[in-house]
């Protein structure tokens, strides 16, 4: 079972800074690349969307210490959020 956040602040803050670094790629609706803060042996870490809308990333914090999300899955959902409400502005600009 995973574990309840025991720093909520620290991982936005984690997230902030990889939202201004803007460091993912995009490989599909469900599959991103997201570069880390650390220094970690490969510099990347792959969050996905599974079915359900249940997010995993192959980072440490979510792996070895079994919380329920990371700052690389808030990054992720936060800019997709942002493309998704962007989005819906360029649509309802069109019809008018």
């Amino acid at each position: 079972m995973k574990k309840p956040l025991q720093y909520p602040q620290e991982l936005l803050l984690k997230a902030i800074k990889l939202l201004q670094q803007d460091q993912r790629m995009k490989i599909s609706d469900n599959l991103f690349i997201v570069r880390g803060t650390h220094h970690s042996p490969l510099g990347y870490y792959t969050v996905e969307k599974l079915e359900y809308g249940v997010w995993i990333c192959n980072c440490d914090d979510f792996k070895k210490r079994k919380v329920a999300i990371c700052s690389h899955i808030i990054a992720v959902m936060a800019l997709q959020s942002r493309e998704n409400t962007e989005n819906s502005q360029r649509t309802r600009l069109k019809k008018q």
